[in-house]
């Protein structure tokens, strides 16, 4: 499993947790060792590196993406606002589709529509014709609940 901006690694340590072979990278360095240490202290294993979207993951197959991607069309300014901004230009959603099929098994990626999740400004570009892959639909509940 790959976990693109990974924060805190809840995703990434619930997924571990579970047996699945976890990668996960994020952007800033901040959130890369927070999931490291929360690794570490809940003594499960995930590959964790810093990467903007896949610049910094091995090309191969996963057989599932997570990512909580920035939404709101603005640029950041710092590392902590590349959490909530993708850019003018929806820059994060160009690269992560660009190099999407790199990572999966097939062209055809299934995944949630993120774009139903969007309720302010406007639809990152190819999110009426996408279909990403953002893992299995989990409640909140299950992830405190576990960790």
């Amino acid at each position: 499993m790959l976990e693109i901006g990974c924060g805190s690694g809840l995703l990434s340590l619930t997924a571990a947790r579970m047996g699945a072979r976890v990668t996960a990278c994020n952007i800033n360095n901040s959130a890369v060792n927070c999931t490291l240490e929360n690794a570490q202290r809940n003594n499960q294993v995930v590959d964790v590196d810093t990467s903007d979207v896949f610049d910094n993951v091995p090309q191969q197959p996963f057989d599932c993406i997570i990512v909580n991607p920035p939404f709101y069309e603005c640029q950041p300014t710092d590392d902590a606002s590349y959490a909530w901004y993708c850019e003018l230009t929806f820059d994060f959603f160009h690269r992560f589709f660009k190099d999407l099929s790199h990572y999966t098994h097939t062209r055809q990626p299934c995944v949630d529509d993120p774009c139903r999740h969007v309720r302010y400004g406007r639809h990152p570009p190819r999110c009426e014709t996408e279909r990403l892959l953002f893992g299995k639909k989990l409640r909140a509940q299950t992830f405190y609940g576990s960790l």
